[in-house]
């Protein structure tokens, strides 16, 4: 993954999960760097196109971001092949940013797995 790929990520990565005062930022968490346990076991055309929209990303300005997501998150109320794409879309990109934060969750959920 390059430079301006991790960008992108954590720059979509923030519009999606911005933090709050007891929740950090996903760029903030660093989980980037884990992405390769994800991108390991994707099919390799389908890692090709994310790193092509990673790098696309990197390159527009945060505030174009958090627009185009705007209309990502309305995609399922657009009943044309343009809405399909923005929700085949807004599943890949939420299915990355959530597994890699929550991958390995930040000490700041206090998130435990098991019966206490």
């Amino acid at each position: 993954m390059k430079v301006l790929q991790k960008k992108g990520l954590n720059k979509i990565g923030d519009v999606i999960i911005p933090g709050q005062e007891d929740m950090p930022a996903f760029s903030a968490t660093g989980c980037v760097k884990e992405f390769s346990r994800i991108a390991d076991f994707m099919p390799e055309s389908d890692r090709k196109d994310l790193l092509m929209v990673l790098l696309i990303m990197g390159l527009l300005p945060r505030f174009f971001l958090r627009a185009l997501w705007w209309i990502i998150e309305w995609a399922p109320y657009i009943p044309t092949p343009v809405g399909d794409l923005f929700r085949m879309l807004r599943i890949g990109i939420k299915g990355l940013v959530f597994s890699l934060y929550y991958g390995e969750p930040p000490a700041a959920i206090e998130y435990h797995v098991g019966l206490d």
